[in-house]
């Protein structure tokens, strides 16, 4: 429709347009013009800066980790697992907040009899985590998926350094830098991160199972 519009009836706006960036461009020469760009970038930054960290965070967290390393719970969270549901129920919501706090208030009625059966399975889990840990293959597996979260925590840093280098030379990135950042994308390599971070099972014997 505005590339079928004639000269005349785009005229007004136009001249609008040009007078709204007339305005802008001597602001911006004012110091309360200075002061308040300058404010949009150092915003602007800072929420750059905090997207870097919570996708940081959320790429080390996707970096898959051997279920024989992951920590073994407590009695209490095998038992509340196990009756999640009905301790839903009597607290009259699903919420994690509300099912806790119920579930801890049943867990400490609970006679020494009904928590045993908790009680040793917990200390089946950790004895065999315990165990695995100790082994060369837990070792390997936990070494590995080190490695993974720390070539991660590399790849963002380097993403960082490229920004920050651009912005002090008072440029965007060149290309070269450009490829070097997407190259770095945790995104990019997700698989071969998880495929590091996720070393061969180990036998059953070394699990104690």
């Amino acid at each position: 429709m505005w590339k079928a519009l004639s000269a005349a009836a785009k005229q007004p706006y136009e001249k609008l347009a040009q007078e709204k960036k007339a305005a802008y461009e001597k602001f911006k020469t004012t110091d309360e013009g200075k002061k308040a760009l300058q404010e949009k970038k150092d915003a602007k930054a800072e929420e750059k800066t905090e997207k870097k960290k919570r996708d940081c965070k959320a790429a080390m967290k996707a970096v898959e980790k051997d279920d024989a390393l992951k920590k073994p719970q407590s009695a209490y969270w095998l038992w509340l697992n196990d009756h999640r549901e009905e301790i839903a129920a009597k607290a009259g919501s699903k919420s994690v907040t509300d099912v806790a706090k119920k579930a801890g208030e049943i867990w400490k009625t609970l006679s020494d009899a009904q928590q045993l059966p908790y009680v040793n399975k917990a200390k089946e889990q950790k004895d065999a985590y315990e165990k695995f840990i100790a082994s060369d293959d837990g070792q390997k597996a936990l070494k590995a998926w080190k490695d993974a979260k720390q070539e991660t925590m590399e790849q963002f840093k380097m993403q960082k350094t490229l920004l920050q280098r651009s912005r002090s030379e008072g440029a965007t990135p060149t290309d070269k830098k450009r490829k070097a950042a997407e190259e770095a994308s945790p995104e990019k390599d997700a698989g071969a991160k998880k495929a590091r971070g996720r070393p061969a099972k180990a036998k059953p014997e070394v699990l104690g199972a």
